[in-house]
């Protein structure tokens, strides 16, 4: 078992190897000219996958289930990510900047 170990091993390396070499390059956030710079300051601030569920919830106006679909996770992995974003994105942003720039989903469950 332990040669099978080390051949399989061996074919995850290689196959790692060349998914990295294959790989585009994460999408650089951009957003509309009307958003309130502090917001798209604040927006990059946070992780790329609480962003992409935060996004796509407030803005795409998606369920959190249907956003865990898009990015390919668990609705209940999509709803603490989502939390987390917006509690993120609420302390980055004082005043609640959000709902002024015209972003209310952005901030929707925390207070």
């Amino acid at each position: 078992m332990r040669a099978n170990q080390l051949r399989g091993d061996h074919r995850r390396s290689r196959l790692v190897a060349r998914l990295v070499t294959q790989l585009p390059e994460p999408p650089v956030l951009t957003v509309a000219h009307d958003i309130d710079p502090e917001l798209t300051a604040a927006l990059r601030e946070l992780p790329a996958r609480e962003r992409e569920l935060l996004l796509l919830v407030a803005w795409d106006e998606l369920t959190p289930a249907e956003a865990a679909k898009a990015v390919g996770c668990t609705a209940v992995a999509a709803r603490v990510r989502l939390h987390r974003a917006r509690k993120r994105l609420h302390a980055l942003l004082p005043d609640h900047a959000a709902r002024a720039a015209g972003a209310p989903g952005l901030l929707e469950d925390i207070e």
